[in-house]
């Protein structure tokens, strides 16, 4: 049985009883780990250390996210004007586990059709991020979330 890597979200969100499919295949360059319970979905792109990528592996990385999304989008069906909320886990002051704040605070938000939220961590805030971005969700009434997190660990058994 593989270990694979799971955000704290997945971890938060998901209850025993699920059933939990992984998939796993190369692309661009990168291992893509493919999770789905039945009701979410997640992918998970190993990139190894991103500072150490050249810029061509970085470029095409970012390639492979935009295909993510977009497949994510086009399995959805998602109906024109839908609303999105991005969300930044993870702890803003730590490099290693910024990606996700990072990334979220480089998304336009509007305020009717996206919206963005940085839960940083349940040791600063006292609440899970699943139940914060459960709250955001409902009150946004957001057809789809994107959650961004770094993973970072020395080992993936971590």
């Amino acid at each position: 049985m593989n270990n694979y890597p799971s955000s704290d979200l997945i971890i938060e969100s998901s209850s025993p009883e699920r059933n939990v499919r992984h998939t796993e295949e190369n692309r661009r360059g990168f291992t893509v780990i493919s999770s789905s319970d039945g009701s979410h979905s997640y992918s998970t792109v190993v990139t190894g250390t991103p500072t150490a990528l050249s810029l061509d592996e970085k470029k095409s990385l970012c390639r492979l996210i935009g295909d993510i999304l977009t497949e994510r989008y086009t399995a959805l069906s998602l109906p024109v004007g839908f609303v999105s909320l991005t969300v930044g886990l993870g702890n803003p002051t730590v490099t290693s586990d910024s990606l996700g704040s990072q990334t979220a605070a480089r998304v336009l938000t509007d305020g009717t059709k996206n919206y963005t939220l940085f839960p940083s961590t349940k040791a600063k805030t006292g609440f899970d991020s699943a139940m914060l971005v459960r709250l955001a969700a409902n009150k946004s009434r957001s057809d789809v979330i994107i959650a961004v997190d770094s993973l970072a660990a020395r080992y993936k058994e971590r």
